[in-house]
This record gives C-alpha cells, sequence and structure tokens, in this order.
C-alpha cells in the first residue's frame, strides 16, 4: 500500500515541523530502511549515514518521543490555537496544560500509549497515531526518559511564557471591560511572522529595493488592493 505521509522542510514552516517530520520518520523508517537497501541501493557514504541513523534506537526512540509529542500535543494545540476566539479563551487551555505536564513529567505512561493528553478531542486518530501509541519493549522504556525530560522543560517554560494566563496572572481573571478590550486579540502571531517572513524574502530576492518599495509591495499584497 503506498503511504501518501511526507517530509516537510524545515524552511517556511512554524514550530511544529520538528515534531511533524519525527512522527512521519518512525512512520517510514522501515519504508526508508527496505527502499534503501532494496531498492535504490547504499549507493554513497549519505545513503549509508541514512541506514545506520534509521536503524539506531535511540534515534527511533527520540522520533517516536516527538512524533507522540506532534500528535498529542502540539498539533491539537495549534489547531486550538487557530480555531475561533481570542487571547483571553486560552486561559483554561493553558491551566489544563500546566496539570497534564506536571503530573506527565513524573509518570508519562499513559500518554506513550494514547490513555491521556490535554486536548483528546483535537487528535487525530489515522495510521500514524496507531503506530505511536503501539508499544514497543525495545523502545519504550528510553522513550519514557526522553517525554519526562520535555515535559518538564515544557513546564518551566510556560510558567514564564505564560504567567499572566496563570492563577494569579493578570490577565487570568479579567474584567468584562479587559474582556471586551481583548475580543479582537488573536490567539498567535502568525500576521506578523508572515509579514517577517515576507520582508527576509523580498531583501534576498531583491536586494536593491529600497526599503518604501518593499513596504508598498507587502501593503499591496495584504490589503488585497488588487482585488
Amino acid at each position: 500500500m503506498r503511504k501518501k505521509e511526507r517530509l516537510e522542510r524545515f524552511l517556511g514552516n512554524r514550530f511544529n515541523i520538528l515534531f511533524h517530520d519525527a512522527e512521519i520518520l518512525f512512520y517510514l523508517k522501515d519504508d526508508i530502511i527496505n527502499f534503501i537497501e532494496n531498492i535504490h541501493g547504499v549507493t554513497n557514504l549519505l545513503l549509508q549515514g541514512v541506514v545506520s541513523d534509521v536503524k539506531e534506537s535511540m534515534h527511533i526512540a527520540g522520533c517516536k518521543a516527538l512524533g507522540l509529542c506532534s500528535k498529542l500535543f502540539t498539533a491539537p494545540f495549534w489547531r486550538l490555537i487557530e480555531s475561533k476566539g481570542n487571547i483571553l479563551d486560552m486561559n483554561d487551555h493553558y491551566r489544563c496544560m500546566m496539570t497534564f505536564l506536571e503530573e506527565a513529567s513524573q509518570n508519562p505512561i499513559d500518554f506513550i500509549y494514547g490513555i491521556r493528553c490535554p486536548f483528546p478531542n483535537l487528535v487525530q486518530k489515522d495510521n500514524i497515531y496507531e503506530i505511536l501509541i503501539s508499544p514497543n519493549e525495545e523502545l519504550d522504556m528510553t522513550v519514557q526518559s526522553l517525554l519526562m525530560v520535555i515535559f518538564t522543560a515544557w513546564q518551566n517554560y510556560l510558567k514564564i511564557s505564560v504567567r499572566d494566563h496563570l492563577p494569579e496572572g493578570k490577565f487570568c481573571e479579567t474584567s468584562e471591560i479587559v474582556k471586551e478590550v481583548c475580543a479582537s486579540v488573536a490567539k498567535h502571531n502568525k500576521f506578523p511572522e508572515r509579514v517577517f517572513g515576507l520582508t527576509d524574502s523580498l531583501i534576498r530576492l531583491r536586494p536593491n529595493a529600497t526599503e518604501m518599495c518593499n513596504e508598498a509591495f507587502i501593503m499591496f499584497t495584504n490589503n488585497k488592493t488588487n482585488a
């Protein structure tokens, strides 16, 4: 059966690309080995290195750990961010994430087998999901150790990055006036990042163009002046 899943380029993608590519690599690992060794052939040192890396259990355990993070945490979280609503709607979700991370950083077994995750209703249960949560005696002890480190790091990061939305934070409990003011504040920063990305692309494409010229092009594009 031909598999449609594929690796994505890092360039032009957001934070979840590392986790996404890890889950795809874990899913395709046997196909990669079979293709290189039995169809294409190990014809150079690069392919030899690829086969060696894909056969290394520590590397594959890392891909499973990051893949589980993608399938059960970061991808559902990103779907949540892109859903309708404003920044204050994330308060309860941030608290949910913190509670989950506090528990899972001590014992992530239920997470490894898909029993518990922070956003179960947003998880896509496809073929990759089934492969990721399948028990693997060779890898799962290592995966558990890796996830404990990852979840501890995430927990410490969130305590700082979203502290205003956590209990005792200044936006945790807000008045109706603040809620009204924040009604149009998006959950994400995709638009400014898109502008920065387009600016960088224009500078590389036409380095002699003036700032005013690039600014006009960006405003023309985003304002849909030609529509």
